[in-house]
């Protein structure tokens, strides 16, 4: 397995500051996570007064990437086996499949999928999903492992996330040596339950990260003071990336601990909304919750158009008034873009609420570029929008024999906007 080196902090932390960001798929379903207002509720109070209001679809939660294809799954999935049913089947597993799972596990797991496919006995199926599961996670195949409960979820009305937790929890015990991968396991392990609201078990798992980092940092000093005895100057040292694990760990616990805070905010805030909609303190944090750490822009702007900040009130309205379709006025569109990214760079924005309204505004940027004409502001919106430059359509013969257009748009070279 990759060792500690092979996680950054850049790809592993920097996106847990957005965890609230990225939702799970739809069929996660958190036991205790917010109810979902009713028809009539907060949702329908709003709709009314606000001026020119589009009529929205309700989100729809980004999917998770869909397991490997069955070849026998059914239209519905099927509930869960009885506990009693599966222990005897899994019984009957090992009894058949015995000797074959002691040999190659990746062979091993092969057979039993294969063997899911051709039996039409629910029990049995779960079990020898269950039995593959355990033999990856015995072999330390974290991805071998998750796909085989990917499967199992697929076929069997289970909460997904829960089962990908409890794979973790059986794997943290089985592996010997923790690593990197690990630690990264235990990560996204947090952040899919963070995005789901489900605290706890994020909570849980940054703890095992934090575990697992202080593991692997054991096993470094370890190897460094055998090297140091060793002398072997032809040999470099070995490489010691637990701090930053450690750091990454315990940022991660912090990050969640606001998280946690922000949605009992949130969900104070809109039951203060519910009982009162012109409260404009309520309405801001419900609509920079909605907008800021759920990325929903479309659904909390009517909020955000009752808050009591001027700033993200007047831009609010402003986008709301504009009619529906990225065509629709271009140069309106451009400018609203521009006083989102104004209020990103200046504005009495926290740093997190900041990177959600620039990209926000360059999301705006994206879709206006074709349809701008002015090559000053298509430089503009090229730039924050963090595109490549189109190649020019003239020749630089033919331009340069022409002043007025000499002038070739800068590069942006792809780069992120500052």
């Amino acid at each position: 397995m990759p060792g500690a080196s092979d996680v950054s902090r850049t790809d592993r932390i920097l996106p847990i500051a957005l965890l609230c960001t990225v939702v799970l798929s739809a069929s996660l379903h958190p036991c205790h996570a917010r109810q979902q207002t009713p028809r009539g509720g907060l949702e329908s109070l709003l709709d009314e007064p606000v001026p020119a209001a589009r009529q929205e679809p309700a989100a729809e939660r980004p999917r998770a990437p869909a397991p490997e294809a069955w070849t026998t799954e059914p239209a519905r999935k099927l509930p869960r086996p009885d506990e009693a049913a599966v222990r005897e089947a899994i019984d009957l597993v090992h009894q058949a499949y015995g000797d074959d799972l002691r040999l190659d596990y990746a062979r091993a797991v092969g057979m039993l999928l294969k063997a899911v496919n051709t039996t039409t006995d629910a029990a049995r199926r779960y079990a020898l999903l269950s039995v593959a599961e355990g033999v990856a996670i015995d072999a330390g195949d974290i991805g071998l492992a998750l796909d085989v409960v990917g499967r199992r979820t697929s076929l069997f009305d289970e909460d997904g996330m829960r089962a990908r937790h409890g794979m973790f929890l059986k794997l943290r015990k089985a592996v010997k040596k923790p690593d990197a991968t690990l630690f990264a396991f235990a990560v996204t392990t947090a952040e899919e339950a963070a995005a789901a609201e489900e605290y706890d078990l994020a909570d849980g798992a940054a703890d095992v990260a934090l575990e697992i980092a202080v593991a692997i940092d054991r096993e470094e000093r370890r190897l460094i003071t055998e090297y140091r005895k060793i002398r072997r100057p032809q040999q470099p040292p070995p490489e010691a990336t637990a701090k930053t694990l450690i750091a990454d760990a315990k940022q991660l616990q912090r990050v969640l601990q606001d998280a946690r805070r922000e949605t009992s905010e949130f969900n104070d805030a809109e039951k203060r909304l519910l009982a009162n909609p012109s409260d404009a303190e309520a309405a801001l944090l419900v609509g920079e919750y909605i907008c800021f750490v759920k990325r929903q822009w479309k659904r909390g702007l009517k909020y955000l158009a009752r808050a009591g900040s001027e700033p993200l009130r007047d831009l609010a309205t402003r986008e709301l008034a504009l009619p529906d379709g990225s065509a629709a006025e271009p140069g309106a569109r451009f400018r609203l873009a521009g006083g989102w990214w104004r209020l990103a760079e200046s504005g009495p924005l926290t740093p997190p609420q900041a990177a959600a309204v620039r990209a926000h505004a360059a999301d705006i940027y994206v879709d206006v570029l074709p349809l701008l004409s002015d090559p000053t502001e298509k430089a503009l919106a090229r730039k924050r929008a963090g595109r490549e430059p189109e190649p020019p359509s003239v020749e630089p013969r033919k331009r340069a024999a022409d002043p007025l257009n000499s002038a070739v748009e800068p590069a942006t070279g792809g780069r992120k906007p500052k």
